[in-house]
């Protein structure tokens, strides 16, 4: 062969091999999960059919994972509608199924079962199905109990994380339904797990930064660290998504840092006078409420009352208490 020829065949070979990055660590997936965690709903579809159409199991993989994380998007902007809940079921099947076919190519893709399982649980948990719920949790520990001292993939890190740190933390829904499976918790274990996780490069580091977000909020201590610092950090790279930006401005106000807390919910605010109809009730209920404490705690008491009959005409039960005794003070 041709010395000058030899590099451009060298070229033709490289440009035509195949991608052997795994789906969680492809740009394909993160791009498409920044769409879902800016709770860009036309972005997120954009992203997402083209994996799904690839021939490429690892486009294929991440396409079936972004479906899951949508769907848990699209309930936390739009509410516990039936349709929605009856989406994240079938979306999560899908998962579950995947990752039957699809295991024996690798373990980073059978351990996507793993996480079906586990979403499956939060899933039956919100539905009321205890049966269910612990059939599942424990599958899901079997699961992970094999998986234990075999390398880790960020899959089964997420999911260990999860498992260990809401079984020993008092504030997780799942808590009662792993303790019933006898799972008591490692909370080290757990936040080890999901620091190496929020720490690395996968689509899942976002994922497990929001729930170190609730774990630090629930068992307040250095090791968990300071909840705003996690918020913020959401905050700063989805601030188009409502639940981070609330999730910043209960921290800061909690912090007795209302002013920043009002600025962190100034484009929430400009959004609902625009459109107030935008996102679910219950997202409006809590955006409305804590612009009223702030409002109320910085001696603005006219704009703090309007915000607290705005929450109060949502209806969301949970802030209930909280927004008439904020409506008695003023």
């Amino acid at each position: 062969m041709s010395a000058l020829l030899l590099p451009l065949t060298l070229s033709a070979l490289l440009a035509g091999a195949p991608d052997e990055t795994r789906w969680y660590d492809r740009a394909s997936c993160q791009k498409g999960m920044e769409a879902v965690l800016s709770a860009d709903m036309d972005e997120a579809e954009r992203r997402i059919k083209p994996l799904e159409a690839s021939g490429d199991v690892e486009d294929q993989a991440c396409g079936v994972w972004l479906r899951a994380a949508l769907a848990e998007t699209q309930i936390a902007v739009g509410g516990r509608l039936p349709a929605l809940m009856e989406n994240r079921e079938r979306v999560l099947l899908r998962m579950f199924k995947f990752a039957k076919v699809n295991g024996p190519k690798g373990q980073h893709l059978a351990d996507l079962e793993i996480e079906a399982r586990m979403r499956r649980v939060r899933a039956l948990v919100d539905k009321g199905d205890k049966g269910d719920a612990l059939k599942e949790v424990n599958r899901t520990k079997d699961l992970l109990a094999q998986r234990k001292g075999a390398p880790g993939t960020p899959t089964q890190k997420y999911v260990s994380g999860i498992v260990n740190g809401a079984a020993a933390n008092s504030g997780f829904p799942m808590r009662v339904v792993l303790g019933l499976a006898g799972l008591s918790g490692d909370s080290e274990e757990g936040r080890r797990h999901l620091m190496e996780v929020a720490k690395g490069t996968s689509v899942y580091r976002y994922d497990a930064m929001y729930v170190l977000h609730h774990f630090s909020r629930e068992n307040r201590s250095e090791e968990n660290g300071a909840p705003v610092d996690y918020s913020k950090t959401l905050f700063d790279r989805f601030p188009t998504n409502p639940q981070f930006t609330y999730d910043l401005a209960v921290d800061l106000y909690e912090a007795k840092r209302c002013k920043d807390s009002l600025a962190v919910l100034t484009d929430a605010r400009k959004r609902l006078e625009t459109e107030p109809q935008s996102w679910s009730s219950t997202v409006r209920a809590k955006l409305y409420y804590i612009t009223g404490q702030c409002s109320a705690e910085v001696g603005d008491k006219v704009t703090a009352k309007r915000y607290a009959e705005l929450a109060k005409a949502q209806g969301f039960e949970e802030l209930e208490d909280p927004i008439d005794d904020l409506i008695e003070r003023l």
